[in-house]
């Protein structure tokens, strides 16, 4: 039994991930509530096209997403029944404070994301600029290809991309990223499939306690080009299948009606 089945589903995915304690933070850009013009939250997003200055963490962490210079920020975009964040391939990020990984070896990374290009490498969503205890989901990879592209590192750096052909931009993905240090275990899903895995050594040590960025290294390269729907970032035990399996479908239909 998966506890919370049943509940609204932004409530569920609190209780699947969220209620043992665990550090990260869900960020879900159909929640229009938790969209605001500017970093302190005081002017709402209300309509497509307006600018997200924050989004708030719907985890419960209060790592919130927020963007201080205006011409960085990532545009509300709608289109018909659709809700996402649209980053422009250029200079849009997003970042959190520090959040404090560095508790444990293992992380989640969920993402409804669509790459709108190949023409240059982008990340989605990254902590640690590929130092040591670092994660980085990029779409596309680098060095450039057409393929998504998850790298987790403790002291050593491994990767589980995609092969190029399959997933050319325009491409719509749900993917789920796993990684466990200690257990040099790292895997990729896509579409609720399994499409790679690496046991290479990652090193040890736990991740970093650093900032969470997102559609942009650091702030300064590797810009994504397209759209985002939903992220989720869990450090801690690697959520089972089924929860995983969960997840992923809710994703899916609060954002694109899937």
């Amino acid at each position: 039994m998966i506890p919370g089945i049943g509940q609204p589903p932004l409530q569920e995915l609190q209780s699947l991930l969220f209620a043992g304690g665990q550090r990260g933070g869900m960020w879900l850009f159909s929640e229009l509530s938790s969209l605001f013009q500017d970093t302190a939250g005081a002017t709402p997003v209300t309509t497509s096209g307006q600018t997200i200055g924050r989004i708030s963490d719907l985890s419960g962490n209060n790592n919130h997403l927020t963007q201080s210079t205006a011409a960085s920020r990532p545009a509300y975009d709608v289109s018909g029944t659709l809700k996402r964040g649209l980053f422009d391939g250029v200079n849009d990020f997003l970042q959190t404070a520090a959040i404090d990984f560095s508790n444990s070896d293992k992380v989640t990374v969920f993402a409804l994301v669509r790459k709108s290009s190949d023409a240059a490498a982008g990340v989605v969503a990254e902590i640690g600029q590929s130092g040591d205890s670092s994660f980085a989901l990029q779409g596309p990879g680098s060095p450039l290809s057409k393929r998504w592209n998850w790298n987790p590192r403790g002291t050593v750096s491994t990767e589980t991309p995609t092969t190029d052909a399959q997933y050319n931009a325009p491409s719509t993905a749900m993917l789920t990223a796993r990684a466990d240090i200690s257990g040099d275990a790292a895997s990729l899903r896509i579409n609720g499939s399994l499409v790679n895995s690496s046991a290479a050594d990652l090193g040890t040590g736990n991740f970093a306690n650093t900032s969470l960025f997102v559609g942009r290294r650091g702030g300064t390269s590797f810009p994504f080009n397209g759209l985002l729907y939903g992220l989720i970032v869990v450090n801690g035990a690697i959520p089972s299948a089924a929860k995983i399996q969960r997840v992923e479908a809710i994703l899916q239909a609060i954002n694109v009606g899937a």
